[in-house]
C-alpha cells in the first residue's frame, strides 16, 4: 500500500487509530446502495472510479462489492496485531478479505483464517474476541477519530495536515512534504 511504501522511504512511524465505520451495520451486512441512498448507476460509477484508482496503486478491487459489513471484529484484531508487530502482514489481507474478495469480516470463522495467514497465533486471536481484550482501545480510538472531527477513511494526520482518500503515492508524498515544510 502507499502508505506504508512513504512510511519505508521517509522514515515515518505510522500509528493506526481506527474509526467507527457504520457501527450500526448489523453483523449480516447492508446493501451499500441502500445504506448510502445510492442508485444503480451511482454505485457502478462509483466502483468503477474506485477500481481505476486502486489498479492504479496495484491493489486489488471487486466491481461487484454489493454489501458493506459491519468491521468492529476486523478492528479489534487489526488493533491487536498493531501492539503484536504485525500491522503490515494482517491490514493488507484484512483489505483483500473484502474489497478484493467480498468477504464479510464481521464473522470470525473469515477472520481467523486472515490472522493464521498473518502468522499470528489464531487461538489466541480468538480469545482476544471472546474476551474483548482490545475493545477499550478501539473504543478509545473511536472516541479519538471523533473529537479530530474525522468522517471517513482513510484520514493521515500528520503534524496539523490532514489528507483524506486512497491517494496515490505521488500525492501522498507531496502531503508529506508539505507537512514537513509546515505548509
Amino acid at each position: 500500500m502507499p502508505i506504508e511504501r512513504l512510511a519505508r522511504e521517509r522514515q515515518l512511524q505510522i500509528k493506526w487509530t481506527y474509526f467507527p465505520l457504520h457501527r450500526s451495520i448489523p453483523s449480516r451486512g447492508s446493501e451499500i446502495a441502500q445504506y448510502f441512498g445510492h442508485t444503480l448507476a451511482q454505485m457502478q460509477e462509483i466502483h468503477r472510479s474506485l477500481s481505476r484508482q486502486l489498479q492504479a496503486e496495484g491493489l486489488s478491487y471487486s466491481p461487484n462489492l454489493r454489501i458493506i459489513y459491519n468491521s468492529r471484529k476486523a478492528q479489534e484484531l487489526a488493533k491487536w496485531a498493531d501492539g503484536q508487530g504485525a500491522s503490515q502482514a494482517l491490514h493488507p489481507l484484512l483489505y483483500q478479505g473484502f474489497f478484493a474478495e467480498d468477504g464479510n469480516l464481521s464473522l470470525e470463522e473469515n477472520l481467523l483464517p486472515l490472522v493464521a495467514q498473518a502468522g499470528l497465533d489464531r487461538a489466541e486471536a480468538k480469545q482476544v474476541l471472546a474476551e474483548g481484550r482490545i475493545r477499550q482501545a478501539v473504543n478509545q480510538d473511536w472516541e479519538r477519530s471523533g473529537t479530530m472531527g474525522i468522517q471517513l477513511i482513510p484520514t493521515f494526520l500528520l503534524g496539523k495536515m490532514a489528507m483524506v482518500g486512497a491517494l496515490p503515492y505521488e500525492k501522498m508524498t507531496a502531503f508529506a512534504q508539505a507537512a514537513r515544510e509546515g505548509i
